[in-house]
């Protein structure tokens, strides 16, 4: 069987496969959470022992062997990222679409299936749409705060980027526990049509090297996180504009809308350090992790042993011996390091001119189309070998 029984109802196991028996039979499908360019998600119960679970139906056909193989392969990573903080993987697997009576689509292509954990008190999102006008409390921005910084912790010490981070990936059980979830998923669509039209619709969350053609790295996780600690102070997006041109021009000049001078001055500093334009001065989640104001809240979500790896050394931890000496560190690690201090300068940055913000958006428009052109082509190509 592709998704083998589970032993006990604790138990965390990933596994990727395709064909074969139909895993589904095991899960009873309940309803749709949500529907995306790249598919659906289902809640659903476990047969075995009634668990509530999300099956996310991503659909693959029109990607090459290669690139199957490598989704397959990245589902089953994500079975690593076990920690409180993260949506749990069970499993993954292969279905014909035609054999799903909630396949988003009838093309009779393939889907990737990956069940995972499900958090029951809705994603940030709805929670923030619920306090419209209302702001959240401090106690309560920097526990959702210090949560998010130890769910990324654990992804960015392994090596790992969430390249989505938003307020709909980032989930909430009904007792307040943060779970990031969508881990992953951003890099099993990378390259499709679907993700193409993710970037350009969505980039409210996007920092500017991504906008600027620069390769995806941890301080784009880091500047995403800054706009969702943007959001939980104000409720309102960091950046916000009338069109896509304009948008383009305030993100990739880091000239979000102001802080409002109520906000506790520790959280407004840390939050305009994220949004730094530069990803050199952004702080890592380390350094997030050990500025004071979050460091008093951190032994309410962390053992006594954990806490104190994490802000004096250890495993995982970040250790005051691996510091460069002031007279020996970079200015740019200097600065960085002041975070804790909250006296770094708001950086002034010019914008960029009207010809670059055009070329941007020709380059964004020639990407498109050039995905369009390659999809139509596999569509083709996948009529002809029928």
């Amino acid at each position: 069987p592709l998704c083998r029984k589970k032993e006990n109802s604790r138990e965390r196991r990933g596994s990727a496969a395709a064909g074969g028996s139909m895993p589904l039979s095991e899960y009873s499908l309940l309803k749709e959470l949500g529907r995306g360019s790249f598919g659906c998600a289902l809640l659903a119960k476990r047969r075995a022992d009634g668990e509530m679970c999300v099956i996310k139906q991503v659909e693959i056909g029109r990607m090459s062997s290669e690139e199957r193989r490598e989704a397959e392969k990245e589902a089953g990573l994500l079975a690593k990222m076990r920690h409180p903080n993260i949506i749990a993987f069970h499993c993954s697997f292969i279905e014909a679409q035609e054999r799903l009576v909630s396949s988003p689509q009838r093309s009779g292509g393939h889907l990737l299936c990956i069940v995972m954990e499900y958090a029951d008190g809705g994603d940030l999102t709805q929670f923030l749409e619920k306090r419209r006008g209302s702001r959240l409390p401090e106690s309560q921005v920097i526990g959702l705060l210090v949560q998010i910084c130890l769910a990324i912790k654990h992804l960015h010490d392994r090596k790992v980027l969430h390249r989505d981070l938003k307020p709909q990936n980032i989930f909430l059980t009904k007792r307040g526990v943060v779970k990031l979830g969508d881990l992953g998923v951003a890099k099993v669509l990378q390259g499709t049509l679907q993700l193409a039209h993710t970037q350009i619709g969505t980039p409210y969350y996007m920092s500017p090297e991504i906008f600027d053609g620069r390769p995806y790295r941890d301080k784009s996780d880091m500047w995403s996180l800054g706009c969702i600690l943007f959001e939980l102070l104000t409720l309102k997006v960091a950046f916000q504009a009338p069109n896509m041109k304009a948008l383009m021009m305030r993100v990739s000049s880091a000239r979000h809308h102001p802080l409002p001078a109520t906000v506790n001055p520790d959280l407004a500093s840390i939050t305009r350090q994220l949004l730094a334009r530069q990803p050199s001065k952004r702080p890592s989640v380390n350094r997030v992790l050990r500025h004071p104001a979050i460091q008093r809240r951190l032994g309410e979500f962390l053992d006594d042993g954990s806490a104190d790896r994490l802000l004096h050394g250890g495993k995982n931890g970040v250790s005051p011996s691996r510091v460069p000496s002031k007279e020996t560190r970079s200015p740019d690690a200097h600065r960085e390091a002041r975070l804790g201090r909250g006296v770094l300068p708001r950086q002034r940055l010019s914008p960029p001119s009207e010809d670059v913000v055009k070329r941007r958006v020709r380059e964004t428009a020639m990407k498109k189309r050039e995905a369009e052109r390659r999809h139509k082509a596999a569509q083709r190509a996948a009529e002809a070998s029928e």
